[in-house]
């Protein structure tokens, strides 16, 4: 029975540990953008890097974002690319940027903790709409790690999970069969859960269901054309939930859940 069972579990779980790996090769914006992109394009980021070091902040951003229109997205680039706009006093930029880098890496502290201060810049404060403490805590224990860091956790995880579990079944000493099942269980539950929030932060990096104004003002109206009410008016680098985009020339926002209404689409940039 003992062997039955591992037989059946070496033959599901591979489709379970493998989920954090594809998501990381599905995963469509390569954060990685070195590695990418060789030694040239390692340069431009090095040239990017001294010219922002010696406060030359326009001409940097504008490296960083040939680099990110060129290898995609990267949690590193886009932080740089937000500081630099940070500096030039482009404070919308700046949001837009460091919200990819938190999407892209939510475990890093220093994006987060400028994204605060650019926030702080702006005419009307956000705030995140509440949620319910299990939500709380699984959204903590996602953003412990990028969705890469998950990938590797869950992998390593499971080959763990294999070996415990043969040491469980095979295993001759009573001591050592212990340490097989209590060992082979906690893998097993680090699998699930690492497998959860990769799938979960590429969910999240998908979605494309956030946006930052980035023009001065935008007056949210009732309706998608000129002549709707106008219900009220948000500012430059506030965040919106992207309800509808599916028209072409405006876009349905929503904040905080309880204020809905349509902007023209040139008014925000999905994060």
């Amino acid at each position: 029975m003992n062997k039955l069972i591992y037989i059946l579990l070496l033959t599901l779980m591979p489709a379970v540990a493998g989920f954090a790996q594809q998501n990381d090769t599905a995963n469509v914006h390569g954060r990685q953008i070195l590695t990418i992109s060789g030694e040239g394009q390692q340069l431009s980021k090095a040239v990017a890097d001294s010219l922002y070091a010696a406060e030359q902040y326009q001409t940097a951003a504008d490296i960083y974002e040939r680099l990110l229109a060129d290898n995609g997205q990267s949690a590193a680039v886009c932080y740089n690319l937000g500081n630099a706009y940070y500096r030039l006093g482009m404070y919308a930029k700046a949001i837009l940027n460091y919200e990819r880098a938190v999407l892209l890496d939510p475990s890093d502290s220093d994006v987060r903790a400028n994204l605060v201060l650019a926030y702080s810049k702006t005419v009307d404060k956000y705030e995140s709409e509440g949620q319910m403490f299990y939500t709380r805590w699984f959204e903590g224990i996602k953003d412990l790690l990028s969705s890469d860091g998950w990938a590797y956790l869950g992998a390593a995880s499971f080959i763990a999970f294999v070996l415990l579990l043969s040491l469980y079944i095979w295993g001759r000493r009573t001591v050592l069969r212990k340490v097989g099942f209590f060992g082979f269980v906690i893998c097993f539950v680090c699998t699930i859960v690492a497998n959860l929030c990769a799938f979960a932060q590429r969910s999240d990096i998908l979605a494309a269901d956030k946006g930052i104004v980035m023009i001065p003002s935008v007056t949210v109206r009732s309706t998608p054309s000129d002549t709707g009410t106008a219900l009220f008016v948000i500012h430059e680098g506030y965040k919106v939930n992207i309800i509808d985009k599916t028209m072409k020339e405006w876009v349905e926002i929503s904040i905080n859940s309880d204020k809905t209404g349509w902007v023209p689409a040139g008014a925000l940039e999905v994060i």
